[in-house]
């Protein structure tokens, strides 16, 4: 155990804690665990001096920041979102901000009604329901807007805003439902609660806000008087702009979307969870690579060897084999321990026999040492032996202890030992640990990516082919394409590697495109007047655009590296 609990001058040691929650724990109970032992542990002078690592601890860590970045977030998004639209559309920001708190309620309520918690990734759902439901709300007030601004009356101005906006916010909340709901099959259980919360959350959302915009737009006393600031001149010269040049805009976009497809080989993926959620200077990455600098390291991989016939790990003949494959373990160069049930047997024999026996020469040998160290099992099978062998010795851990490695040294080192250690004869091997579940997850971001965008890009096309022709429909997927192609591009020629986050910032930039999208398809569908058509609905797409731009730089002040991403 020396250099894996005890450093090299004997100035730090290590406390490995191993706990056993029954599966109705929740957040709270492992916190007061945690809570628990840092207060016994400060009851000692001599450890004032700690570091605290391991996966537990870095779960609850990851739920305070979330907690605590909810708060900031919606009570800063709220108060952004309503001063931009106070400015822009004047004292319209007063619905806009019930619409939004009635959305967000219904999102909550949902998440109650689920029982979900509210994690890192859960985090994004209540950011969705504030971007789909902000850019719907601004769409009804822009066309709202433009009646009024034609001395139309009050109870007619409503029936025609809601007999031409019912359908396109119908639309983007369907086509976002259809896109998040696709991640209910994602082998990533965070990734998996988002897709199936967001069929009730966006849909409750949807309701809420779309009753509360109407009903405070029938109780309101907005007039003519009020009239917004003209943009209809900038929209014009932008119409003649796009006109000029609309065959030189297609075979850009077109061209684009060839070069952003040619450098996909080249995505890469991350998910060790340090590097995901917390940045350097905080102080749980410090520790944790202060003890994979001072003592062995602070992940691992488990390699199980099985065998059929009980005792067989009782053999002198397969001690020999494991200390073969530890040998073999140890000379790579990321492996810096291997613990195995050779070290019980080591510790005890040097015990008794000296440095120059350490581990047992004959099959009598063996037996009597294994049965001393049984002797301190009793009825829960837990012994010095139980972490390397079970009760009838059938089975064998060997746990290989790492530092913190990325996904592509995890996926590098799970491939060497696979085809390197050769286990004894008629026995089994495979490998599990915190390093090899994350290197499952690097995989399943790849797969959940592909199958939710290509869901989520065939049901779009669909729908708009139904809704408003093949023409329009072949027209309205290229703008949605682009956006998260250049991302993946801008991505890999960066080397930023793709994670949970990644996967999430695709999905909401689809959310946006199709969103705008739907609303200029559908006014263009029913004027066929491309310049009245950027006039009314274009000011709308340039608010949301600028609101969710100002919004999104809003996370950068997160101490959540997954969030600052997004």
């Amino acid at each position: 155990y020396y250099t894996q609990f005890i450093s090299d001058d004997f100035t730090t040691a290590l406390v490995q804690i191993t706990t056993d929650f029954p599966k109705a724990s929740t957040t709270y109970h492992k916190q007061q665990l945690i809570t628990a032992i840092q207060k016994k542990i400060n009851q000692h002078p001599a450890l004032r001096t700690q570091y605290w690592s391991g996966n537990m601890f870095m779960q609850q860590a990851i739920n305070q920041e979330t907690k605590k970045d909810l708060v900031n977030l919606a009570l800063g998004l709220i108060i952004l979102i309503t001063g931009i639209i106070g400015v822009m559309f004047r004292w319209y920001s007063l619905v806009v901000l019930a619409s939004i708190v009635a959305a967000l309620t219904a999102t909550i309520g949902s998440l109650v009604v689920l029982d979900y918690p509210m994690t890192s990734v859960m985090l994004i759902l209540p950011v969705l329901v504030l971007i789909i439901m902000t850019a719907n709300t601004i769409h009804v007030i822009a066309r709202h807007q433009h009646c009024i601004a034609k001395k139309t009356n009050s109870p007619s101005v409503l029936r025609y805003v809601w007999t031409r906006t019912w359908r396109p916010c119908f639309l983007t909340v369907l086509t976002t439902v259809i896109g998040f709901a696709s991640f209910s099959w994602s082998d990533i259980q965070p990734l998996a609660q988002l897709g199936r919360a967001s069929l009730l959350a966006l849909w409750s959302a949807y309701g809420a806000s779309m009753a509360t915009l109407f009903g405070l737009l029938w109780l309101s006393p907005f007039s003519s008087d009020k009239k917004p600031v003209s943009t209809d001149w900038l929209f014009s010269r932008l119409h003649t702009w796009v006109m000029q040049h609309s065959r030189k805009i297609i075979i850009g976009s077109i061209a684009t979307i060839a070069v952003c497809l040619a450098t996909l080989p080249g995505l890469t993926t991350q998910t060790a969870m340090l590097d995901i959620f917390f940045p350097k200077h905080s102080q749980l990455y410090q520790d944790t690579h202060y003890i994979d600098h001072v003592l062995s390291g602070s992940s691992s991989i488990d390699i199980l060897v099985q065998s059929p016939v009980e005792d067989t790990f009782r053999s002198i003949d397969t001690l020999e084999d494991l200390q073969a494959i530890r040998t073999q373990l140890l000379a790579h160069p990321l492996i810096r321990k291997v613990n195995t049930l050779l070290d019980p047997l080591q510790l005890l024999n040097t015990a008794l026999h000296g440095p120059d026996r350490p581990l047992p020469e004959t099959q009598s040998d063996l037996s009597q040492s294994l049965l001393f160290l049984e002797f301190s099992r009793g009825d829960s099978q837990n012994d010095v032996l139980s972490p390397y062998v079970d009760f009838t010795y059938t089975t064998t851990r060997l746990s290989c202890i790492t530092h913190q490695l990325s996904s592509d040294e995890i996926s590098d080192l799970i491939q060497w030992i696979q085809q390197t250690i050769i286990t004894p004869p008629n026995t089994t091997m495979k490998t599990t640990g915190t390093a090899v579940v994350f290197h499952g997850v690097n995989e399943s971001i790849l797969r959940t990516q592909l199958i939710a965008l290509g869901i989520t890009m065939g049901m779009i096309f669909l729908i708009l082919w139904y809704c408003f022709g093949l023409k329009l429909a072949v027209l309205g997927i290229i703008p949605n394409a682009l956006p998260i192609l250049v991302t993946a591009a801008v991505g890999i020629v960066l080397k930023i590697p793709m994670d949970i986050a990644s996967v999430l910032i695709a999905s909401i930039s689809l959310g946006i495109c199709v969103d705008d999208t739907i609303h200029v398809l559908d006014y263009y569908y029913e004027s066929g007047d491309t310049l009245e058509t950027m006039r009314v609905v274009g000011r709308a797409i340039c608010i949301t655009s600028l609101l969710f731009s100002i919004g999104f730089l809003a996370f950068t002040t997160t101490d959540l590296v997954l969030l600052q991403k997004f």
